[in-house]
């Protein structure tokens, strides 16, 4: 269609501003340049819920370790020779590869089972972003999380692309109102979310 004006929003339209790819190049001139910068030490103060982060550490084990370890020598930054003769498709799909391994690590579970709340109370409004990789039962990420929370006597509901646009809200609404305790999300949620219940 015919427009006056376009407008892009990106939340990185440059990842290294010393070094830019040409799709980034590209986009600026598309769009005419960056006309307003809002930063995440802008926003925080006024805008997003502050948080506490705890960084909990989780390890591979002897096979997760030896799928990526594959992966890495394949990708060439074991000699910095190999990774410019591959195409952008060939890296982009290693990469994914070995971003599921990490995502996927089983100790991740031991680790979610260590820290999930005892009490009824400290569970509710609790949500989880889930990795998007596959565990060794060929399940989904999200689906073994939600199955370890209902073996340890949650109630999740989920929250990714197969959820409609007429669903979200009333999922959301229940979990609201504590009718499900927790939310399970992928990347559904990743551009933000105004919910001011929510605890964990």
């Amino acid at each position: 269609p015919k427009c006056n004006y376009r407008l892009g929003l990106s939340a990185t339209p440059i990842v290294d501003e010393s070094n830019p790819k040409e799709g980034e190049i590209a986009m600026q001139e598309y769009f005419g340049g960056t006309i307003h910068r809002f930063t995440l030490e802008e926003a925080i103060p006024k805008y997003l819920c502050n948080y506490y982060y705890y960084p909990i550490a989780t390890y591979l084990n002897e096979n997760e370790f030896k799928n990526w370890e594959e992966l890495y020598k394949k990708s060439g930054w074991n000699n910095g020779e190999n990774e410019y003769e591959l195409d952008e498709a060939e890296k982009g799909s290693i990469f994914r590869d070995m971003a599921n391994v990490l995502s996927s690590a089983q100790d991740k579970i031991r680790a979610l089972i260590e820290v999930l709340p005892k009490d009824e109370e400290d569970k509710m409004h609790s949500l989880f972003f889930c990795g998007q990789g596959m565990g060794p039962n060929g399940k989904r990420d999200i689906e073994n999380v939600a199955t370890v929370l209902r073996e340890k006597g949650w109630d999740p509901s989920r929250i990714t692309y197969e959820e409609t646009r007429t669903e979200r809200p009333k999922i959301i609404k229940n979990f609201k109102d504590g009718i499900s305790d927790s939310m399970l999300a992928i990347k559904v949620l990743d551009e933000g979310i105004d919910i001011p219940e929510i605890k964990n």
